[in-house]
Order: C-alpha cells, then structure tokens, then sequence
C-alpha cells in the first residue's frame, strides 16, 4: 500500500511538472488566434493611417497651394500665376512628404512603391499609388493609383473654356482628375 502511494505521487509530480499535449494544443491554438486578430487589426489600423495620411497632404497642398496664389495675385504677377498651371504641386511643400517619390519623366507607376506620390513631368499630374487597395474605390487601376494636377484658373471672357492671351489668370486649383473614395472601417472590396 506505501508502494500505490509512492506511485500516485509519482504521477501527480510528473503532471504537475510539465503540460500534457491537450494543454500545449490549446495553448498553441489560442496563440495563433491572437496573432491572427492581432495582425488583422495592424492592417485594418495600417489602411487608416494610409487614409489620413494621403488626405492630409492633399489638405496641405491646397493651403498650399491657395498661399501662393493670393500671394502672386496680390503682386499681380501674372506670368508667374501661369506657369503653375501643370506644374508639381510638391515644390510649395517644404519639406515635401516622405512618401513623395521625386519628379520623373514618363514614369512608369509599377515601378514606384506602394503608399508614394510621384510626379510625371511629361503629363503634368501628381499620382498617389495605393498602397491598401481592399479600402480604395475609384482612381486608376493596375496598379491603383490617383492623379491630381494643379491649374490655373482665368477669366473666359470670350466662353472658348481655354486662356487666351488677353484674359487674366485668377487663381490656382489643385484638382483630383479621378473619383474615388476611401471605405470605411468594415467595408470594401471583399476578398
């Protein structure tokens, strides 16, 4: 009988001591559902912070963009008004945003980053590739991305919808060329 009691507390020590293969299972199992929750809330924080940041820099390009216009208006300088029209909108921002890419000729948009502005010289246009495209709708596809253009804006005096030479630039417009909205938390493109 001593003996039967040894062995229990033996076997009692030895569980004791050390998880059996349910608990590890279990412990495993829960692990890796909190990775996967964990992870899936950075992405869905990861698309917010991609939202606000490509927004507030479309805000501080056209506060921008408004400061220089009022201030060429205001000394009347015309030709200078003028040659904003096409031009990069990034040169008004010091220091420009550390997704801006630079300035290229005929770039080709695969082959910039993901979440980066670039500017094409040769259209004229400021381009914000998206990065989260299960969150974006709109823009240009393949890959998706969003073109803006700063032009000027002018007395059409004669209806012909382009400046000529007698009429006067009145102001600066930083415009995106292409609709599109960012969904909200819990929506978009189902995978």
């Amino acid at each position: 009988m001593l003996c039967d009691q040894k062995k229990n507390t033996q076997i009692s020590i030895s569980r004791q001591k050390g998880m059996g293969v349910l608990e590890a299972v279990i412990a495993a199992v829960l692990i890796s559902l909190l990775i996967v929750i964990f992870f899936g809330r950075i992405m869905k924080i990861s698309a917010t912070i991609e939202r606000e940041s490509m927004q507030q820099t479309v805000n501080h390009i056209n506060s921008a963009v408004n400061i220089e216009a009022l201030t060429l208006l205001i000394r009347d300088d015309q030709q200078a008004l003028a040659e904003w029209d096409g031009a990069n909108p990034m040169r008004l921002l010091n220091p420009a945003p550390l997704q801006y890419r630079g300035s290229f000729d005929n770039p080709n948009p695969l082959e910039v980053s993901p979440g980066s502005w670039f500017f094409d010289e040769s259209d004229g246009l400021l381009i914000y590739r998206i990065n989260h495209i299960e969150k974006f709708g709109g823009g240009r596809a393949i890959p998706e991305r969003v073109r803006f253009r700063l032009s000027t804006t002018y007395e059409d005096n004669n209806n012909n919808a382009q400046r000529d030479a007698n009429e006067r630039v009145t102001g600066l417009r930083f415009d995106a060329l292409d609709a599109y909205q960012w969904y909200p938390e819990g929506e978009g493109i189902k995978q």
